[in-house]
């Protein structure tokens, strides 16, 4: 059993070097999706775009301009806390083999 100093404190939780990581990761695929030609290389972006509209869609409709904006950017930012948790699971699960 993993001792309580193998966790990582609450503020890296949330705004880690792996947080970050994720979420510049997330940003840079939504950004890209529209500029390449290659569908394949869109399709990443292109699921990040539909997850967030299906939360906003059915939890605040109507949600346009600058709002919209936030909210896409705070669903980015939980997306990337929960790869970054996920990123750091599979680490500690690999040191400990």
């Amino acid at each position: 059993m993993a001792a309580a100093n193998d966790r990582p404190p609450a503020r890296d939780q949330f705004a880690g070097p792996e947080v970050l990581g994720a979420f510049l990761l997330a940003a840079g695929l939504v950004a890209v999706a529209p500029l390449v030609d290659a569908q394949l290389l869109q399709v990443p972006g292109y699921l990040l775009v539909v997850g967030s509209d299906l939360i906003q869609h059915s939890l605040l409709p109507g949600l346009s301009g600058l709002a919209y904006s936030v909210f896409f950017a705070a669903y980015l930012y939980a997306v990337a806390i929960v790869a970054a948790g996920l990123y750091r699971r599979a680490r500690s699960l690999r040191t400990r083999t």
